[in-house]
C-alpha cells in the first residue's frame, strides 16, 4: 500500500481543482482551518483530516481505489482506538470486533462501520 499525501502535499490549484468537483472538501478542510481543538474534538478533527485526504486522493487520481479504501480502514481503526482509550474502555474486559467492509480494510468514503463489542 502507498501512502496517501498530506492535505499541505497538494498544491493550491490541486485543491481548487478537488473543491469544484466536491464541494464537501471545502467544507472540510474550513472545519480544519477555523477550529482549535480541545481534547473532545481532536477524534473529530483526525476523521475530517484522513476523510479530506482520501477524498483528494480520489478526486486527483493520487491513489489507487484499493490504496484509497485501505488507508481508510486504517483511519478508522486509529480513530476508534483514540476513542477507545480516551474513554477508558480499556480497563474493561471489552474487544472490538471490525466487520464487513471495515474488518476487510475495503471501507470506501460512503461506507459506515458496524461496531461489535
Amino acid at each position: 500500500m502507498s501512502e496517501l499525501l498530506q492535505i499541505a502535499q497538494y498544491s493550491a490549484d490541486e485543491i481548487k481543482q478537488a473543491e469544484s468537483i466536491s464541494p464537501a472538501i471545502k467544507r472540510y478542510l474550513d472545519l480544519l482551518s477555523n477550529t482549535s481543538p480541545d481534547s473532545n474534538q481532536q477524534i473529530e478533527l483526525d476523521r475530517h483530516q484522513y476523510w479530506v485526504r482520501s477524498a483528494l486522493s480520489v478526486i486527483l487520481k493520487k491513489n489507487s481505489p484499493q490504496d484509497v479504501c485501505h488507508f481508510w480502514s486504517l483511519s478508522a481503526d486509529k480513530i476508534i482506538s483514540k476513542a477507545w482509550a480516551s474513554r477508558g474502555c480499556s480497563k474493561f474486559a471489552l474487544a472490538i470486533f471490525a466487520l464487513g467492509k471495515w474488518g476487510s480494510n475495503e471501507l470506501n468514503l460512503s461506507s459506515d462501520i458496524d461496531v461489535v463489542f
